[in-house]
């Protein structure tokens, strides 16, 4: 079974932190919950008897961690290959690099393929839960267990904190951890990919274009909210660049970008111009084309190419988190990789070249209003679900979701809070 978790919190009561004449500190009351979902393994994906016998399931302990170094001989390969793709997308007009890629690149060929919704299952609610630490794991999979039993093998996927604490929980305890294994998302892992090439060209790139071309909203310090905003400009940025480049030396010149590299090296400002887009910009597009076409041996080499923007701008957690990841995309038994290569993006609408990555899948942003029930103009308790699970409800949360993307789509939706339990 494919599971992707995360942790969302909802206010309670919003209120001015300050500090009381006693000095007690005045907090927001915050309800920490864990949400996710269960998207179904198909039956055909499975191809391998399911070893019985491993001392830690599914690892087989033969993968070599260097693998994960690249060569500057294989990085200029991948990336001419990345910027001839890219290459051909900014021919058009100026928000090519943004445009959905053409139906006959997607390589979708989970859950059915092209034209069909990935099909998903809510998992119950977790109260006074979050993924800050292994006590949180540990309820998560407990959680998970009840639900669908110790026997079953299940692969789970979550940011990169909930894949730090679930990692841990496995590694101190393998022999009481044998059903599952975790991965890492791809949506936080691209977003702080892009913050590295923000912090490692903010100010010979970003900052000068801020300024001359008045952008708003385009900032050095990381900020989640904004990925979107500084995944936007930066193709823009590239696509420009692109058609700068094919104006001044032509379409010719530029299908071999590391003898454009060398011929610029003396001109330092278009070096610099030319190796953020080879080096940093294209490789954020390779990032989202792969995860939009599920194209997972890109996303591979994007995995292992981000270790190098990681480690020179001490993103630590993320840095151990691709060698820790590289377990579970190369060292687990033939099974598990099967499902990852074909599982690991998944689509809301079934449309071609529509994926997302699963931890985006279920990430939420929440604003909540608290409400007496008694003050509601209809009743919810005939045929309600905490009513068939004899629950009794003390108050309603109706919060509004908002799903981090490029396109903010808001959905009104009604939750029972029920006195710290699990709910539907």
């Amino acid at each position: 079974m494919l599971f992707a978790v995360d942790n969302l919190e909802f206010y309670l009561k919003r209120k001015f932190q300050r500090r009381l004449w006693n000095g007690e500190k005045l907090l927001n009351e915050i309800l920490h919950t864990v949400t996710g979902w269960k998207f179904p393994v198909p039956r055909n994906l499975i191809k391998f008897p399911v070893p019985r016998d491993m001392e830690n399931w599914p690892y087989e302990k033969q993968w070599d961690p260097k693998t994960v170094l690249l060569s500057a001989e294989t990085i200029n390969t991948e990336l001419k290959d990345i910027w001839l793709r890219a290459r051909l997308f900014s021919l058009s007009d100026d928000m090519s690099y943004l445009r959905r890629p053409p139906e006959e690149l997607d390589q979708k060929q989970n859950f059915g393929g092209h034209g069909k919704k990935n099909p998903k299952i809510a998992l119950p609610i977790i109260l006074e839960c979050g993924t800050h630490s292994t006590n949180d794991a540990q309820k998560i999979i407990d959680h998970i267990r009840k639900l669908y039993g110790a026997n079953v093998k299940k692969l789970i996927c979550g940011d990169m904190q909930t894949f730090k604490n679930l990692f841990f929980l496995k590694f101190n305890n393998a022999a009481a951890n044998n059903d599952w294994v975790c991965m890492a998302g791809e949506w936080h892992e691209m977003a702080h990919l892009l913050d590295g090439i923000v912090r490692l060209n903010w100010k010979h790139i970003y900052e000068p274009i801020c300024l001359f071309h008045g952008i708003k909203g385009l900032q050095y310090k990381l900020n989640m909210k904004h990925t979107s905003v500084r995944l936007r400009w930066t193709m823009v940025i590239a696509n420009a660049g692109f058609k700068w480049l094919r104006s001044v030396f032509g379409e010719l010149a530029i299908t071999d970008p590391v003898k454009l590299l060398a011929d610029c090296r003396r001109n330092v400002p278009v070096y610099n111009f030319i190796s953020f887009i080879f080096y940093f910009a294209n490789p954020l597009w390779a990032c989202r084309f792969a995860t939009q076409c599920s194209d997972s041996d890109l996303m591979d080499f994007v995995w292992k190419y981000s270790l190098l923007v990681f480690n020179v701008t001490n993103k630590e957690q993320y840095r151990k988190g691709v060698l820790q990841d590289g377990l579970s995309l190369f060292d687990t038994e033939p099974n598990i990789r099967n499902i990852i290569r074909h599982c690991r993006f998944v689509s809301e609408s079934g449309n071609p070249c529509t994926g997302v990555a699963l931890d985006y899948a279920v990430e939420l942003v929440c604003k909540t209003y608290v409400i007496p029930i008694e003050t509601l103009p209809y009743n919810l308790s005939d045929g309600y679900p905490s009513s068939r699970l004899g629950l009794t409800s003390c108050m309603i949360v109706i919060f509004i979701e908002f799903y981090e993307s490029c396109f903010y789509c808001a959905s009104l939706s009604v939750v029972l809070y029920l006195d710290c339990q699990c709910m539907p």
